[in-house]
């Protein structure tokens, strides 16, 4: 699925043995290339544009990092940016 988007920005990664969420978060952030880590669960739904609302908000206001508050229920989630 990740090959077709064909952008090497785009990596998926599966590891053999169970790790805890805190192990997987870690080892993803060790192996990020670039500025922004962007973390999806699996059974949540995401919006075409919450990406990009993320990042302007975080930009605008000189947050650390966003957070998706909410559920996508037909209208556009809140979406709150917290600096550290």
């Amino acid at each position: 699925m990740f090959d077709a988007i064909g952008d090497p920005r785009v990596r998926c990664f599966h590891e053999p043995a169970p790790m805890t969420i805190g192990a997987t978060r870690k080892a993803r952030c060790r192996a990020a290339q670039g500025g922004i880590i962007i973390r999806f669960d699996d059974d949540d739904d995401y919006a075409p544009y919450n990406v990009d609302r993320m990042l302007v908000l975080v930009q605008e206001r000189g947050a650390d990092f966003a957070k998706l508050f909410g559920f996508r229920s037909g209208h556009m989630a809140e979406m709150f940016p917290t600096s550290c």
